[in-house]
């Protein structure tokens, strides 16, 4: 090492050279915790939306024609399986009318804000982050259970006149 002074080669201080030693057995540490939080980042991502814009998807063959529209047309995902299971489904899951696209295609905005209105009430930090959350508990609560909307959702739906 040079004298930064007289630019004379200079014997290093041990004391120098285990701090240089110290620092850099402390940034490989913090590259090998960075590298494992990105590669750990990377791995959780199940797939799955976690919002209701996310994932473009494909309407297909089926549900393309049973809305009249082009297969290759996309929505989000989460908008695209609640209508092919509105618009396809066995048991209408609508009260008092047929699961025509119109009606399923308001039913799932009036759902949506239904729970973005919900999770406002609850003055929570994320309110799409919170609506997603019950927007997902209602699929999975219909799924276990197939048939009519809640009570409380029903009536959103019906008050935004999507039934007909």
């Amino acid at each position: 090492m040079l004298d930064v002074h007289t630019g004379a080669p200079h014997a290093m201080s041990s004391q120098t050279a285990a701090a240089a030693i110290a620092f850099g057995c402390m940034m490989r540490r913090i590259s090998i915790v960075l590298a494992l939080v990105l590669a750990a980042a990377a791995c959780s991502s199940s797939g799955e939306p976690d919002g209701f814009n996310q994932q473009p998807t494909e309407l297909g063959d089926e549900l393309g024609e049973a809305m009249g529209e082009p297969a290759t047309n996309t929505l989000p995902v989460v908008e695209r399986n609640f209508l092919e299971g509105c618009v396809l489904a066995d048991t209408p899951r609508l009260n008092d009318t047929a699961n025509t696209s119109q009606n399923c295609t308001c039913a799932f905005d009036a759902i949506v804000q239904f729970y973005i209105d919900a999770a406002s009430a609850r003055a929570v930090e994320d309110v799409d982050a919170e609506a997603f959350a019950l927007f997902k508990n209602l699929d999975e609560n219909l799924q276990d259970n197939p048939g009519n909307l809640p009570a409380d959702v029903q009536r959103a739906v019906e008050a935004d006149n999507c039934l007909g």
